[in-house]
């Protein structure tokens, strides 16, 4: 009798299964639908032979489903809280002890040498052009005998020499404002297009410079000439290199690699400046021909400026992709 004194009110099998058991069985499904989803399958079969009733009303219910996309949700979002955790436990390291006053006490430092750099390498690009006009309205029979070896086969290589004074007029004017990170933060459009005009500009005076140093060293091909010839050909070729790298990893849309090899590139290009710079401190010092100092000056240039560029990039690679900025890292650490 339904309702009866001591009896239940659905004593129908059948209605109470789908009725009643979802509900009564929701404690004990999330006791057993770890060990349903994730066991292993003799333990499945256990639950199965042992209590056939309830898992027969979770997998009626639909329940299986529904705790077992539970299951996955838990698990996904704990996976987010340990990457955020692990992220916040890197970015503290970075941050942590004297690294933010290095990085800051070296960034005004290499400022203050970049500075010098690009007024080095301007008077050299503005220097060259003026000789170019002057050799140009001379128009000489014999340039090595009217402007020597060295000054001579820029006239002689006319196209080249333009082709590489141009592009490094731009490298020195645009290079030092995409590494600039407010200007980039806020005229994000401005520093794709410039950037893309100085990558222009590098593979430009990459291959100029090759032409020029290789194909007509001023000493030859023979000693010191051969030097300025390989010296010229290495730097050429890790410029295009590196600016290559870092096309394709923009791409990949892996900006810290990008900032990398950005760095790499334009630490070769301005290792010109940096030869300069090396070739006036030895003259006035020694007794020496420039023929004799201008390949060793720039395998010099070449390397001083690369290590102190993987130095830099060492101490300022932000952890994960290198994404955040290394300055806001360093300023979040220090207002918490």
């Amino acid at each position: 009798m339904i309702g009866a004194p001591g009896e239940i009110r659905t004593p129908d099998q059948l209605v109470r299964s789908q009725l009643l058991y979802p509900a009564e069985l929701w404690a004990q499904g999330e006791e057993y639908s770890q060990v349903i989803i994730t066991g292993h399958r003799s333990i499945r079969l256990f639950f199965l032979i042992v209590y056939p009733r309830q898992i027969s009303a979770i997998h009626d219910a639909g329940l299986c489903d529904l705790l077992r996309l539970e299951f996955r949700k838990d698990q996904g979002s704990r996976l987010k809280q340990n990457i955020k955790s692990q992220a916040s436990n890197q970015n503290t390291a970075f941050s942590a002890g004297l690294r933010p006053q290095q990085r800051r006490s070296l960034e005004i430092m290499g400022w203050i040498v970049l500075s010098l750099l690009i007024i080095t390498g301007l008077s050299s690009v503005i220097g060259r052009a003026s000789f170019l006009n002057d050799a140009i309205a001379v128009a000489p029979v014999d340039p090595i005998l009217e402007f020597g070896a060295f000054d001579s086969r820029y006239y002689t290589n006319l196209a080249a020499t333009v082709l590489h004074l141009l592009p490094g007029l731009l490298i020195f004017i645009l290079g030092p404002i995409q590494f600039m990170p407010n200007l980039r933060k806020r005229y994000l459009k401005w520093h794709r297009i410039s950037g893309r005009v100085y990558v222009a500009s590098g593979f430009t005076g990459a291959v100029s410079g090759f032409v020029i140093g290789t194909i007509d060293p001023f000493m030859g091909f023979t000693g010191q000439g051969f030097n300025e010839a390989m010296a010229t050909a290495f730097l050429s070729a890790y410029v295009f290199f590196c600016l290559t790298m870092a096309i394709y990893h923009i791409r990949n849309k892996r900006i810290g690699l990008h900032r990398e090899w950005m760095i790499r590139g334009f630490a070769l290009m301005t290792a010109i400046a940096t030869e300069r710079l090396l070739l006036i401190a030895f003259q006035a010092t020694l007794d020496v021909d420039i023929g004799i100092l201008f390949g060793t000056t720039f395998w010099m240039a070449a390397i001083l400026n690369l290590a102190v560029a993987e130095s830099w990039i060492n101490l300022t690679r932000t952890p994960g992709n290198g994404a955040a900025h290394w300055k806001d890292l360093d300023r979040r650490a220090k207002s918490a």
